[in-house]
């Protein structure tokens, strides 16, 4: 039953050919690997033991149809002695709790109509996307889902609360493009055993990197049901025109000594200092991607992904840990499978890595990155305050000295004479030539709510002018030409009651309280017009720094909390031949002389008066507000 160098195939992982079923595993230290097999996933004793073939580091296995339907385990012989039973890192259907991988091909396991399925046709310069964690999408409403905590909770369509909207259908009233999903990988931090009383976690310590998370099925000791609902996800999302991302964390592993790689092949798959494993995750370990095999493992991953389960994108978490060059490899991979791949990540990393930061995917390194894009913090923080220093305040809060922030968010990153990039936080430089490099967020589930935080930093305000915050910053992130990115409730201002780290905080805290649509229709009827504003006018996804140089400016205002943002249409293919937005960051109202010109508004002072004629130029800014108009071509 052992393999031979001929039977040898070149994918890692199982796999089935003409030939058999072969299992083939890395590793450059084993001196003897083993594959064992069990009837069930509970069993202590494997019932047969098969010896793997080893050559240049592959080691492979065939074994018949008898072994379908089985569970098994590998292990490796290193300096004369076994290590731990693990399961193989390819493995891409496991028990419950991931402890042993299953004999059955994840391709054999699809709903009806799955080969119809298709990837979204929404470049990344069009993209919005919306970040919820699966199981808060649906645990804050008992009423209105049957599916709640679970994968399928998304394709349950028509749910209300009342006469409102909740779920999918108010995802796409919304108008977004992608739901960019928490880790949706196996994770280790939650027993999937529990079936109704789970602990909560986001899910950001990897177990099993291309399996579905077992907890997020109804059935997760059943490795068919994790993959077949993960499949209906998706297609429903894809069926209401909506891609779907998803959140990919190869930059360190859940176990550091325990994990399949350092059992199977101890120490290659990390960098280490000293021999102690470096931890620029702040995780225990992180991974070295510039080694061949992780490098490879990350790309054949990720295209896995795209391929079995048409995931559309990736968001990389700590992106800035992993080598340009890998990145570049994955970025190419995956937009031959489907050219219109979303990939973007966090260009920091969360401690220091003995990789030179020249070889890193950092956000200072953007313009070396092929088409993917980074998060901006300079944007971010510019909006609302320090992110982490929650009493910090930024222009929505009316601290002075933020333009320069604003103005790198509003034009993606990119070169641009109006910009002193001396003046800029965490930079000094613009990243890229594309401002689809850029992604532009004022909040996502690292940290407090927006709305936590406008009241935290702001304390003794009324509703009314939180809210105008809340539009102000909406204003701001919608009409940036970078990539807008929403943390799921924003739109009606979701709150986790001051809560900045809640990855493992209750649902109590972490589920959307889909009763606060209801309450701020008003906030949520403004996010919806913006993204509609966005996606009709070209003006506000203009993807090119030289056209951005001559198509947009910022006129002077000498006022520290009075911001704007001219973009000329003359020359585009628009309706709109001009565009003026401009931003009061203050509580005070403001004054400003229009150029000539017949204009039109499209926002008032964070009131939707769409094609409103003013009747003369000189007009004010409402406190903490926006005020968007227009003028036609003539």
């Amino acid at each position: 039953m052992s393999g031979s160098a001929q039977d040898i195939v070149p994918n890692f992982g199982l796999s089935k050919t003409e030939k058999g079923w072969f299992l083939t595993v890395w590793s450059s230290k084993a001196e003897q690997m083993q594959v064992l097999f069990y009837d069930e996933s509970g069993d202590l004793e494997p019932f047969s033991i098969l010896n793997m073939a080893g050559e240049e580091g592959v080691w492979t296995v065939k074994f018949s149809e008898d072994y379908l339907k089985k569970f098994y385990t590998v292990r490796s012989m290193v300096s004369g002695k076994w290590m731990e039973e693990v399961v193989e890192p390819y493995a891409r259907l496991v028990s419950v709790n991931g402890n042993k991988a299953y004999v059955e091909e994840a391709t054999s396991i699809v709903p009806e109509g799955w080969q119809n399925d298709k990837f979204i046709a929404v470049s990344p310069a069009e993209s919005i996307i919306y970040e919820i964690q699966i199981r808060d999408f649906s645990m804050g409403c008992e009423s209105c889902f049957e599916y709640q905590g679970k994968f399928l909770a998304f394709t349950e369509e028509g749910v209300h609360l009342g006469d409102r909207s909740v779920g999918l259908d108010h995802i796409v009233e919304l108008g977004v493009t992608h739901v960019h999903l928490l880790p949706a990988f196996d994770f280790r931090s939650i027993d999937e055993s529990k079936l109704y009383e789970q602990d909560y976690n986001w899910g950001y310590d990897p177990l099993n990197y291309n399996v579905p998370e077992g907890s997020f099925s109804t059935d997760p000791f059943s490795p068919e049901v994790r993959v077949m609902e993960f499949k209906k996800m998706v297609m429903a999302l894809h069926n209401a025109g909506i891609g779907v991302v998803m959140d990919v964390v190869y930059n360190h592993t859940g176990p550091t000594e325990g994990s399949s790689f350092n059992q199977l092949d101890p120490g290659y798959y990390y960098r280490m200092i000293d021999g102690k494993f470096s931890n620029a995750s702040a995780c225990g370990n992180e991974t070295a991607s510039e080694k061949d095999m992780m490098r490879q493992f990350m790309i054949e991953s990720m295209s896995y992904w795209m391929e079995e389960y048409h995931v559309d994108g990736f968001r990389v978490d700590l992106m800035g840990i992993h080598d340009i060059e890998t990145m570049n490899q994955v970025q190419r991979r995956l937009s031959a499978i489907n050219p219109n791949v979303l990939l973007y990540g966090e260009g920091w990393a969360a401690g220091d890595s003995p990789l030179d930061e020249s070889l890193r995917a950092l956000k200072h390194n953007t313009s070396a990155l092929e088409d993917i894009a980074v998060f901006s913090d300079e944007f971010r923080d510019g909006l609302k305050g320090h992110w982490n220093t929650h009493s910090d305040r930024g222009f929505v809060t009316g601290k002075a000295g933020q333009k320069e922030n604003l103005k790198f968010g509003l034009v993606g990153g990119v070169l641009h004479s109006d910009i002193q990039y001396d003046q800029v936080n965490y930079t000094d430089s613009p990243w890229t030539d594309k401002p689809s490099q850029m992604v532009s967020y004022i909040s996502c589930h690292d940290g407090m709510t927006l709305a936590d935080k406008l009241r935290y930093s702001y304390p003794g305000l009324s509703d009314a002018q939180y809210l105008a915050k809340q539009k102000l910053a909406a204003t701001f992130i919608l009409t940036s030409q970078g990539v807008p990115f929403l943390h799921a409730g924003f739109e009606f201002l979701r709150s986790k009651y001051f809560i900045d780290n809640s990855f493992e905080s209750s649902d109590t805290i972490n589920a959307i309280d889909w009763s606060l649509k209801a309450k701020n229709l008003d906030m949520v009827a403004y996010t919806q017009a913006l993204i509609s504003m966005r996606n009709e006018h070209m003006l506000f996804k203009l993807g090119d720094r030289e056209l951005m140089e001559t198509t947009v400016s910022f006129p002077e205002t000498n006022d520290e909390l009075l911001l704007v943002y001219q973009i000329d249409g003359t020359d585009l293919k628009d309706q709109w031949k001009e565009s003026l937005i401009l931003f009061n960051g203050d509580l005070q109202t403001k004054n400003y002389q229009l150029p000539e010109g017949e204009w039109y508004y499209e926002v008032r002072s964070g009131n939707l008066e769409s094609g409103t004629r003013l009747d003369k130029l000189q007009i004010e800014i409402a406190s903490s507000s926006a005020s968007i108009l227009y003028q036609l071509h003539e």
